[in-house]
């Protein structure tokens, strides 16, 4: 896992390890509440170990412990400033949240360093949509579609916005789209949209980035 320290470990690198991997199974299982005691064994013995921070982070998030998965975040990005996936589920945690500010802010650090993260513009022009910005919310869903032309997601919520600035056929065509893509997604936003509500589903990031 390339979010691993390189620091010298308080314990056996076999021990380590081990734990490590039960963590892994526990996360993967659903099981976060073990995992993230698991998780916290580790950073007694390492605390400067920014990929088990990052991971930490992921499963409080899981558990709708916000408050303390960005501190985890955040902290990871105090051991090593360079590392994306720590902004990047910033950015998801805080789109989750409705704190579009901030998730524009982390979205913009990642996309920075690495513009080819199709995720991150989506998630970006999530935030921007809900900022009323539809502008900028259609040319970040765009670079997501260039960038894999396949993104349904992105043809969704670029539907949505079209439809919102009046430019009512070119939303018909990229809903068209869509539903070939994943009609299931797309129906599920078209009764969301009919209740009048915003489909808030920040576009998971863990997969491309992390794993």
């Amino acid at each position: 896992m390339w979010l691993r320290s390189a620091k010298t470990k308080k314990i056996g690198e076999k021990e380590f390890d081990r734990i490590y991997r039960r963590a892994e199974k526990a996360k993967k299982r659903g099981d976060y509440e073990t995992a993230i005691g698991l998780f916290d064994q580790l950073l007694v013995a390492d605390p400067y170990d920014y990929g088990i921070l990052n991971d930490r982070g992921l499963a409080l998030f899981r558990i709708g412990n916000i408050k303390e998965a960005i501190r985890s975040f955040q902290k990871c990005i105090e051991v090593e400033s360079a590392a994306l996936a720590p902004c990047a589920n910033l950015g998801m945690v805080m789109l989750a949240s409705r704190r579009y500010d901030e998730t524009i802010k982390y979205y913009d650090i990642v996309l920075k360093k690495d513009p080819t993260i199709i995720q991150a513009w989506h998630n970006k022009g999530e935030a921007l949509k809900l900022k009323r910005m539809f502008e900028d919310a259609v040319a970040c869903y765009k670079k997501a579609i260039d960038l894999n032309s396949d993104y349904y997601m992105s043809y969704v919520a670029m539907a949505d916005v079209l439809s919102r600035l009046g430019r009512v056929e070119e939303s018909q065509q990229y809903m068209q789209k869509a539903v070939r893509l994943n009609s299931e997604y797309a129906m599920r936003w078209t009764l969301s949209n009919l209740a009048g509500e915003d489909l808030v589903e920040p576009s998971n990031m863990e997969a491309q980035l992390y794993q």
